[in-house]
């Protein structure tokens, strides 16, 4: 299916980013390579892929011009770097949450970094991200300061995050460019929001990361699917792919032992249908992913919405990123992610000023935003026509 993206350097970077698994290695060689070699660097920068590009590329032993393999491997050394620093970073803060008896376990990056350590090299890593329990979140702030780290408010105050959101955000410093280490603490993965609680199970599934740890733990390889999946639903590059790469490498290592019972009933039951549905496809269309008809038909999604979010994938993903275009492509996906569309728009009725505030790169807390955030509806369907 990503044969039918437009442009030869899109496939031309997908495929040497699945090479990197072994696939399609003979193709490669004979494959029609690009001579736009900027629109294939850029295209592989904004989905997160350049070291998974440059690894399969070498891996296949194809010869890319000399300036275009230089960016491509500096990239994916700075991403090394960059990933055996925080990784180690991250070892040691479990260690003192062991110490400390504070349940927390990794998720996105740190969990699959270490999970598929043949991973190291091609996932870059921006940031620490780990999940403890709701209760404990207050406990796990006071031990990140007492180990060096402040809590960034991004300008937005301590309540907000503390009541609206589901993550808070902690810096320790370092010195240089690029010095700082960035954790991560959530004890939710997606936005509150009323209902059932999305993946009752996941504590109870999840196993010790290690022999004689008990506090430290791992998600089952089903709620790493539904963390990568709810990620993607809230962030605001959801076209993006690097997360649908995240998704293809796991079906892939686990494609005889995944329990899809479990993942189609917590589906169900946490109204997540369509944002499976969403990142299955991604991982399919552009990576090959292997996933049975039964599992397509069980998710139940309307022909409707199914052709709508393909039509968008394979519409869109290609598209020349800019700050009016990505915010035009969040509000579209939004009304795709969910079950009905009662949900998002409960979720515009209900937003937190604050998060209002970012969309439309409003200060936060100045009398004209508390004005325009009590007529949001009508400020955003101006928005709409206007930048159309």
């Amino acid at each position: 299916m990503r044969d039918t993206l437009v442009s030869r350097e899109a496939r031309w970077a997908l495929q040497c980013a699945s090479a990197i698994w072994g696939q399609e290695a003979c193709c490669l060689a004979a494959c029609d390579k690009t001579e736009n070699w900027d629109r294939f660097l850029n295209f592989s920068h904004y989905h997160g892929l350049i070291p998974a590009v440059y690894l399969g590329a070498k891996r296949c032993g194809i010869e890319l011009p000399a300036e275009v393999n230089e960016v491509l491997r500096n990239t994916t050394y700075l991403s090394m770097v960059q990933n055996q620093r925080y990784l180690q970073e991250y070892k040691r803060l479990s260690e003192v949450f062991e110490a400390a008896s504070i349940s927390m376990m990794p998720i996105k990056g740190a969990d699959l970094l270490q999970r598929y350590s043949s991973q190291n090299q091609s996932r870059p890593m921006a940031d620490i991200d780990i999940l403890v329990q709701p209760q404990d979140v207050e406990a796990a702030a006071e031990l990140l300061c007492s180990q060096g780290y402040q809590e960034e408010l991004l300008g937005c105050r301590r309540e907000y995050w503390q009541q609206s959101g589901y993550h808070r955000s902690f810096l320790k410093p370092g010195i240089g460019v690029g010095a700082g280490i960035f954790v991560e603490l959530h004890w939710l993965l997606d936005n509150p929001r009323p209902g059932p609680v999305l993946l009752p199970e996941l504590w109870e599934r999840s196993a010790p990361q290690a022999e004689h740890v008990h506090h430290v733990r791992r998600m089952s390889p089903e709620d790493v699917l539904f963390a990568l999946a709810l990620h993607n639903r809230r962030f605001a590059f959801s076209l993006s792919l690097k997360m649908a790469f995240d998704t293809a490498d796991l079906l892939r290592r686990h494609e005889g032992d995944f329990d899809w019972d479990y993942v189609l009933k917590t589906a169900r039951n946490g109204k997540m249908r369509a944002t499976l549905f969403f990142c299955l496809s991604q991982a399919a269309l552009f990576f090959g992913a292997r996933i049975q008809d039964p599992i397509w038909k069980a998710l139940g999604i309307s022909m409707l919405r199914r052709s709508r979010i393909q039509n968008l994938l394979l519409g869109c993903t290609e598209y020349e990123y800019s700050a009016k275009k990505n915010k035009q492509l969040f509000l579209r996906t939004h009304w795709l992610l969910h079950d009905n569309y009662w949900e998002p728009l409960r979720y515009i009725l209900q937003i937190p000023q604050e998060q209002f505030a970012k969309y439309y790169g409003l200060e936060p807390y100045t009398p004209r935003t508390e004005c325009i955030h009590r007529w949001r509806l009508p400020y955003m369907l101006w928005n709409l026509i206007t930048e159309n």
